[in-house]
């Protein structure tokens, strides 16, 4: 009899560290899980960061050219109206656009 209660002992303890191992690959499961979502989010932001750093230097050199100068656009943007063509016909149409906000503000009052 000592030797079958010894191998039940065995057995329960056994049977309680199956299941404390159990446990822990769910809770390692749903970690991995989480792990698995912060990295996509991780991969987004990269992605996000190479398209505007593809953007950079078309925009530097929209800001640094002369008014005369024709603008760059993103590759595969249909160019011509109503996008501007130059510095200027951007600060016209800034311009434009200002004045028709100052007049809707003009008419609410």
């Amino acid at each position: 009899m000592p030797v079958a209660a010894g191998f039940g002992a065995l057995q329960q303890q056994i049977n309680a560290n199956h299941l404390q191992v159990m446990a822990l690959l769910g809770q390692m499961q749903v970690q991995i899980g989480q792990m698995q979502v912060q990295i996509g989010q991780v991969q987004g932001q990269i992605a996000q960061i190479q398209d505007e750093q593809q953007l950079l230097p078309m925009r530097l050199y929209n800001a640094s050219t002369s008014d005369t100068a024709p603008l760059r656009y993103p590759a595969g943007l249909p160019q011509g109206h109503p996008l501007p063509h130059t510095r200027r016909d951007l600060f016209e149409l800034t311009g434009k656009s200002s004045l028709l906000v100052d007049v809707d503000v003009a008419n609410i009052s």
